[in-house]
């Protein structure tokens, strides 16, 4: 068989190769659409065709041949490298904190952490619901010199004030109706440990001048007792409550905001720290799949990535949940979602949006480079083999202008083996 000869077409070389290796998958590039060449490239087991500079039928192609050429691609992309080196540095130290993500806002929370775990200083801890905020509150505790003691939590959000105030305080026997027995508050129980006041912005003022005494002085009165308790407890306050907007509107007090306000940590959104939503989906994923063989599939991440989130990470554990009890497919792709993850796209999002031909932003770039090289090398050692572009011009059935043109499209400027003919 002349593989050298010119007029050998797509189907007839498909069969010789299979003939070497008949598992091998095909792909003819043609322009040559008829019916009559399509129906003797499938009977020759073509897997399929790509029309000259058809880029996107090239992936969809390469795709169809290839299902995990996406990981492979992800993976191994030399423009992933270092970000890929990043992201592995960042996800092995913010997992000493009991977390999962790798982006450098959440590694910052953590070295913030580092820095003042043998310090007594309050924390407060401000972002939106289900950004995670008492997962810090404990990594602020489990890195601290107080580890060995009580982490002690407190919903100031869920519980009316009277009783708000036993749970924290605590209440001596006959203080009021239902106090039938002495009760230990919060406050003293954390002692030497963490006292984790959840949801801070919605505590009563009253409550919370009381609050900002023990945390001046270190002591308190349980309700109903003329005994003060005296305590040694560092105090982690988290909100979604906008305070200073809360101190105007006389909801909050500004003495006890800025003596929370030691050191401040601001969770940002997940929408607005789209690294972590990978780590976070393969973690979710372990959690939920159980013995299940259901995957995730990389483009699926993608169109998380255009999602608003507005529930946070708890709205991503809860649509995780779902596909794993729902989803019919073993590798869960796009078609999987929910309507509403399609119908909210992130305002912030970058140009890819969501691309349901490719599993990654810069994959159909990297491909019309690698398209370009490729024509580009096989112009030029023709070129090259026939000593001037005219010659080489004819070999390729081009006019010498067009060919000319072709070449200075990707920058050649006549030298070497075609001096006397530059472009």
């Amino acid at each position: 068989f002349n593989f050298d000869d010119e007029n050998i077409n797509g189907a007839d070389l498909a069969l010789e190769i299979q003939k070497i290796n008949k598992n091998l998958r095909i792909i003819i590039c043609t322009g040559d659409d008829s019916r009559a060449a399509l129906k003797a490239g499938y009977e020759a087991r073509v897997h399929g065709f790509i029309a000259k500079d058809d880029t996107t039928g090239f992936i969809e192609s390469l795709r169809s041949c290839f299902p995990i050429y996406d990981e492979f691609y992800r993976l191994f992309a030399e423009e992933n490298k270092s970000l890929k080196a990043k992201y592995e540095d960042n996800q092995k130290y913010i997992q000493q904190f009991g977390m999962i993500g790798r982006s450098d806002n959440l590694r910052s929370i953590c070295e913030i952490i580092d820095q003042s775990k043998d310090k007594k200083s309050t924390v407060l801890i401000r972002g939106e619901s289900g950004t995670g905020k008492e997962l810090v509150a404990k990594a602020f505790h489990e890195k601290s010199i107080r580890a060995d003691k009580k982490f002690v939590a407190i919903n100031c959000a869920a519980l009316p004030h009277n009783l708000l105030e036993s749970e924290l305080f605590g209440h001596k026997r006959g203080s009021f109706t239902s106090a039938d027995t002495d009760k230990i508050g919060k406050l003293e129980l954390a002692h030497k440990g963490t006292l984790f006041l959840d949801e801070i912005g919605d505590m009563p003022l009253d409550l919370q001048a009381k609050l900002l005494r023990a945390l001046q002085e270190g002591t308190f009165y349980p309700v109903g007792s003329k005994e003060e308790v005296r305590v040694d407890v560092r105090v982690v306050a988290a909100t979604n409550v906008d305070l200073e907007e809360a101190i105007t509107e006389n909801l909050f007090r500004q003495d006890l905001y800025f003596r929370l306000k030691v050191i401040e940590i601001v969770i940002p959104p997940l929408r607005d720290r789209t690294e972590d939503i990978e780590p976070l989906v393969r973690h979710f994923q372990l959690k939920h799949a159980l013995h299940s063989k259901k995957k995730i599939l990389y483009r699926t991440i993608e169109a998380f990535l255009a999602y608003k989130w507005l529930g946070n990470i708890r709205e991503l554990e809860n649509v995780i949940e779902m596909l794993f009890v729902l989803s019919k497919e073993e590798d869960i792709s796009p078609k999987s979602l929910p309507r509403h993850l399609f119908e909210y796209p992130s305002e912030n999002f970058r140009s890819y949006t969501i691309n349901m031909d490719c599993d990654y932003e810069s994959f159909s770039q990297s491909i019309q480079k690698f398209v370009e090289k490729t024509e580009y090398n096989f112009l030029m050692a023709k070129v090259k083999s026939e000593s001037s572009i005219r010659n080489a011009a004819i070999k390729l059935n081009l006019s010498k202008s067009s060919l000319q043109r072709k070449l200075a499209s990707f920058g050649y400027q006549g030298k070497g083996a075609c001096e006397s003919e530059s472009l």
